[in-house]
């Protein structure tokens, strides 16, 4: 028996045990790693990947006993046998092959008896999804950092990679949309500007948004500006403006901005959740506000709060610790936050709504609220996949107001 094996299962299974889901995990295994100093890189490492495959079983088998359920989580996101699930071979009595695991993930589930809706219990509430299969599935699997390359820049990128032995995929049709592996220390790489961290997924929703007369923009939920760095992009001259209920994501996003050399746009910390006939923005550089008044804005992006789904690929404690009450709650915000932008929308004005969830009360059921509630007609909408490009998924409508 590997000692080693048995002392990183003890460390797991008391990680796991006294995880309650309160905290992102990654912040509450910092903390263990700096209240534990004596836990060397490679053990912290182990620790890390091995935790986060346990969590990826989310509830299923919760009857079984936790050496089983991590012997079978391994099972399912590993293509082959190692000294820990040659432990837990041992330690079950369970015992899968080099063969068993270079398996399909779907034919693993068969043989382990394990149904999506185990994995996935909310199917029934999924959006309308490609291949809902193929996304219960992802979630076992950890996706690929994926970076928008600036301008001009893909030759070096693709230097400063190949120098640092980094494995790397150009989007299919976008040689600026790069995926790398997730522990890919981007920060260690390079100190110049040549890309920014987005997801394939997030990098495409404005494929098929028509921009030719958007002159008066506001990104309204912008966060720290992904969104608002692929609009700028198309929009340079456009008269643009930018705003968050977190003045430190603002920051953030100034930082982004100043990186990308962008200096004419106006922001504002705002209350969506607040309603209001005019909104103060400070123009950037001079510091001049501005009042804008309801039906301003010919185009409105709204990549508003959500249960964050489409992600959870990236962070299965989520979908492990998740109460569905919440996609409710997310939905009656987010009908809140359209309420009180909808009127600044100019008429024949476009709002470009996005979210990064698979539900369809967060998606098509909002769509389907503006269309009736709030007076605009769709003119289309799509759920961006990102299952076979181990990217999040998303969901983009494009409305005008009629």
């Amino acid at each position: 028996m590997s000692r080693i094996a048995f002392h990183r299962f003890r460390a797991v299974e008391q990680l796991i045990s006294t995880y309650s889901g309160e905290q992102p995990f990654h912040l509450y295994l910092s903390e263990h790693f700096k209240r534990n100093k004596q836990i060397g890189s490679k053990d912290r490492k182990a620790l890390r990947n091995l935790c986060y495959s346990y969590l990826r079983l989310g509830k299923a088998k919760a009857d079984w006993s936790f050496q089983l359920r991590f012997y079978i989580a391994l099972f399912l996101v590993n293509d082959a046998p190692d000294e820990m699930t040659d432990y837990l071979s041992i330690e079950t009595g369970y015992q899968y092959t080099a063969e068993d695991f270079a398996l399909p993930i779907q034919t693993k589930l068969n043989k382990l008896n394990i149904e999506e809706a185990e994995l996935f219990p909310w199917m029934e509430q999924l959006s309308n999804l490609p291949d809902k299969s193929a996304y219960v599935q992802c979630l076992l699997q950890q996706p690929l950092v994926w970076l928008r390359l600036n301008n001009n820049s893909f030759e070096k990128a693709k230097q400063l990679l190949q120098e640092h032995t980094v494995p790397y995929v150009v989007a299919e049709n976008n040689p600026r949309c790069v995926g790398v592996p997730s522990a890919t220390p981007l920060d260690k790489l390079t100190t110049e500007t040549c890309w920014e961290i987005q997801d394939y997924s997030s990098q495409r929703v404005l494929d098929k948004v028509d921009l030719a007369n958007a002159d008066k923009v506001w990104d309204c939920c912008a966060a720290s500006g992904g969104k608002s760095l692929l609009l700028k992009e198309q929009l340079n001259e456009a008269d643009f403006y930018v705003s968050d209920v977190r003045e430190n994501i603002l920051l953030n996003l100034h930082q982004r901005f100043q990186r990308n050399h962008i200096t004419r746009y106006h922001y504002a910390c705002i209350d969506l959740m607040q309603e209001s006939s005019h909104r103060l923005f400070t123009q950037k550089g001079t510091g001049k506000q501005t009042q804008v008044n309801t039906g301003y804005f010919d185009t409105i992006l709204a990549d508003v709060p959500c249960t964050g789904s489409g992600t959870w690929a990236r962070t299965p404690e989520q979908w492990t610790f998740f109460d569905a009450a919440k996609i409710d709650t997310y939905a009656t915000k987010q009908r809140t936050i359209l309420k009180q932008i909808i009127p600044f929308l100019s008429s024949g004005g476009q709002l470009i709504y996005i979210t990064c969830s698979v539900f369809a009360a967060e998606n098509e059921l909002q769509v389907a609220y503006l269309e009736k509630e709030l007076g605009l007609k769709v003119e289309h909408s799509s759920v961006i996949q990102g299952s076979s490009q181990k990217a999040d998924t998303m969901f983009v409508a494009v409305l005008k107001k009629i």
